[in-house]
C-alpha cells in the first residue's frame, strides 16, 4: 500500500476547478478587487492584528495571504506586507 501523499495547493486548486468547476478566475478577479483596495489605502507598513496579502519584495506577485492573528514569517521579512483594507 502506499503511502498517503501530501496534496499541494497547486494540486487542490486544480482539483477544485477541473473536477469541482470552481470558477478560478472569478475568485482571482474578486482577489485582485480586495488586493486593489488594499493598495490604495497602504500606508507603506503592515498593521498587526490585521490580515494581509504578503507581495514579493518587487511587489510584482501576491505570494500568499495571513489572517489577522498572524504575522509574517521570517521567510517573508523581506516582503512586502499590505494589510486588507476590510476587516
Amino acid at each position: 500500500m502506499l503511502p498517503s501523499p501530501h496534496i499541494t495547493d497547486h494540486a487542490l486548486l486544480r482539483w477544485m476547478e477541473r473536477v469541482h468547476g470552481v470558477d478560478i478566475e472569478s475568485w482571482r478577479r474578486l482577489m485582485l478587487d480586495d488586493l486593489r483596495d488594499a493598495l490604495d489605502a497602504h500606508d507603506g507598513r503592515h498593521v498587526p492584528g490585521r490580515a494581509a496579502f504578503i507581495l514579493s519584495p518587487t511587489g510584482e506577485s501576491v505570494v500568499t495571504v495571513i489572517g489577522a492573528e498572524q504575522a509574517p514569517s521570517r521567510h517573508q521579512s523581506r516582503s512586502i506586507a499590505v494589510a486588507r483594507a476590510v476587516a
